[in-house]
């Protein structure tokens, strides 16, 4: 029986960031010129002006997401980032 080629699973990256945060914009665009040679999928939830007053409170953004567990609130370093998503990369491969 033929074994199925193994396909590379992608590593979610989610940010919550609005439009009007300086540093949200910085981070989004670090990981536009970082997406390029990673196994993951980047999104961006934008909580905007629309989003109920008592959903947004309490929310500090941007707020990064890898998977399903929150990695880190504010700002940080692309080098940070880029290794962190290397690890995930690597323990995906293994598994």
């Amino acid at each position: 029986m033929k074994q199925r080629p193994k396909t590379k699973k992608l590593t979610i990256v989610t940010v919550i960031s609005r439009n009007d945060c300086a540093s949200c914009q910085e981070l989004i665009q670090e990981l536009k010129t970082m997406k390029n040679g990673l196994a993951a999928q980047f999104e961006v939830i934008d909580m905007g002006r629309e989003s109920p007053p008592s959903f947004a409170q309490g929310i500090i953004i941007p707020a990064t997401y890898i998977g399903e567990r929150l990695w880190r609130y504010g700002k940080y370093s692309k080098q940070a980032l880029a290794e962190r998503l290397q690890r995930e990369v690597d323990n995906a491969d293994q598994g």
